[in-house]
Parts: C-alpha cells; structure tokens; sequence
C-alpha cells in the first residue's frame, strides 16, 4: 500500500466517523420538542402546608396553587396548546431567608406541576423547584424556578420521555401569569 492510499484511507475513516456523529446528532436534535407556553389564570397562597407535599418536621411553610390556561403556537408540534396547568408548590418559612430583592426577601418554593390537553386524555408531571420573592411590597410576588419532566399519562397526545426548562410565575392577589420556557424529549 503506497502512503498516499493509507493517508486517503485514514481521512475517509475519519471522515466517516465525523459523519456518524453528526448523523446521531440529528437523530438526537429530532427527538426534542420545544416547548414555549404562556397563559393567566388564578393563584391560591395559604397559610398551611400543601396536602401532597411534605413541610420539613418543626418548619411553617405556605402553600401555594395555580390554576391556569395556557397557550403556546397553535399547531405546534408538540402538541400543546390552550391546556390547563394547575401547579402545588409548598413555600418554606423558616429557613435562611436570600435577601435578594428590594421588597423583600425570597424564599425557597417546590412541588409538582401537571400540564393536561383540553379533554383531559393526555397529561405531563413535571417537578418544579425555584424561589418566590416579592417585587412590590404586599402586592406582587414572583416565583422563577426550573422543571424536571417525570412522566407522561393518558391516551391521546404526544408521550414525551424527558426534558427540563424554566418556569416563571407572577402572582398579584388571586390572579397571575405563567410562562414555560425548554424543551420535552420523544
């Protein structure tokens, strides 16, 4: 074999190998599903932990309730859209509070979060864990946080198998807004 065949040789190898990876990378990218939801609805803040989630033993926490309508493109592919989104996040009062906003101090939030279509045939757990902090003394509170998808139920709709992103929340007396920003793996 003269050098020129075994240099030619090893660049297809290589050239090959670039390929395969580049290959299982768009197989990987077509598996993922962004997802981009807005919506309003109203938020329940109560002075007692939440029913199906745990308050550390000798803490208080609040709990709080968001039930929404959220939309994102119309046809988009992932299959979600004017779907209700109901969130239970228990606030923990009595830890160190982060002193990080000008109305106040934040607090650590997390819970359980369920995103379901309008017939209620298909539906997404997802856990979700951020802080709540006050932006206006008395009047307005922000929760910013991250989500974890655990699984998906039902038997309509798009069946995802993973996927994480942010949530954002505002609350303003008994009504609010959502937004979910990331993605949902096939």
């Amino acid at each position: 074999m003269t050098r020129e065949m075994s240099i030619a040789r090893k660049l297809s190898i290589v050239l090959m190998a670039i390929g395969a990876t580049f290959a299982c990378a768009l197989t990987a990218l077509a598996n993922v599903v962004p997802i981009n939801l807005g919506g309003t609805g109203t938020f329940t803040l109560t002075p007692s932990p939440c029913g199906d989630i745990q308050c550390a033993s000798g803490h208080t926490c609040e709990c709080l309730t968001v039930n929404d309508t959220v939309t994102g493109i119309p046809n988009a592919p992932q299959g979600l859209n004017n779907d209700s989104l109901t969130i239970e996040m228990s606030i923990d009062q009595s830890v160190s509070p982060l002193p990080i906003s000008t109305a106040g101090n934040c607090l650590p939030a997390g819970g359980n979060a369920q995103l379901n279509d309008p017939q209620r045939q298909n539906f997404q757990f997802f856990s979700v864990s951020g802080f709540v902090c006050p932006v206006s003394v008395g009047v307005v509170q922000v929760f910013t946080g991250s989500y974890w998808f655990q699984s998906t139920g039902g038997s309509k709709g798009p069946v995802f198998s993973g996927g994480t992103g942010q949530v954002s929340l505002s609350l303003s007396g008994t009504s609010g807004r959502s937004v979910i920003n990331g993605y949902l793996e096939r």
